[in-house]
């Protein structure tokens, strides 16, 4: 572990304070069997008694309990990884749609117990972006009940869609039918994982393509009045 870290409750970057962990007591615990361990001399006061006098504790390289020294909340790490609170995935997208934003998250929440429910809610944040697009471009022929590849396939007759992006989408919605859907595929939980970090880093990344220019643009109509034009 490093001595420091960003404490994963409140975000704030605070020096290791480690608590220990007993694995086992020392029986039996009496005043002879302490004085035994760390010397009779004239009492107590010859030595302080620590925990690990009366305790066997776990080594802080497998197994560690650290406090923040900023918000006071504990935190569990194992083998140097952490372990509580669960670690949550990326950031939405800066102007994420808030219809989207809400199940983005929620997936980004459980991307580390569950990467399987991560992959079908960012599928279900694909299907609310392509909703979102058709709606603020006004596309014509879009219908909000078609499947969703026939909703991508209106916003790319309509709108216009370059070849990477359409491969972008494709594989996002792929990748959320494999776990939505009776999967095709024999998957590790590494390529599970692995699939929904990529598949997070694609929604924000059609969140720049589709939305962010449409707020750019209307931004800058905002500060430069027409008449100025």
């Amino acid at each position: 572990m490093s001595n420091s870290y960003k404490c994963p409750h409140c975000g704030a970057v605070t020096a290791i304070f480690t608590l220990p962990i007993i694995s086992k007591i020392k029986p039996p615990i009496t005043r002879d069997n302490i004085f035994a361990r760390v010397g009779r001399g004239s009492g107590f006061g010859d030595k302080s008694v620590g925990v690990e006098d009366v305790a066997e504790i776990m080594p802080i390289e497998k197994t560690a309990l650290t406090k923040c020294q900023a918000c006071d909340r504990l935190i569990f790490w194992e083998n140097g990884e952490l372990r509580y609170p669960t670690p949550a995935g990326i950031e939405p997208a800066k102007g994420m749609p808030e219809s989207v934003k809400k199940d983005f998250i929620e997936a980004q929440s459980i991307i580390y117990l569950s990467p399987r429910c991560t992959c079908v809610l960012l599928r279900v944040c694909l299907e609310k972006l392509a909703d979102h697009v058709a709606e603020t471009s006004k596309i014509s022929g879009y219908k909000p009940d078609d499947l969703l590849w026939k909703k991508i396939d209106t916003i790319e007759k309509n709108k216009g869609m370059t070849s990477d992006v359409r491969q972008m989408v494709d594989a996002c919605r792929d990748t959320g039918n494999e776990f939505a859907h009776k999967g095709k595929y024999i998957l590790s939980d590494t390529d599970t994982q692995e699939l929904a970090e990529i598949m997070s880093e694609l929604v924000n990344s059609l969140v720049d393509i589709w939305v962010k220019p449409a707020k750019q643009v209307a931004r800058i109509r905002q500060l430069i009045p027409a008449k100025k034009r």
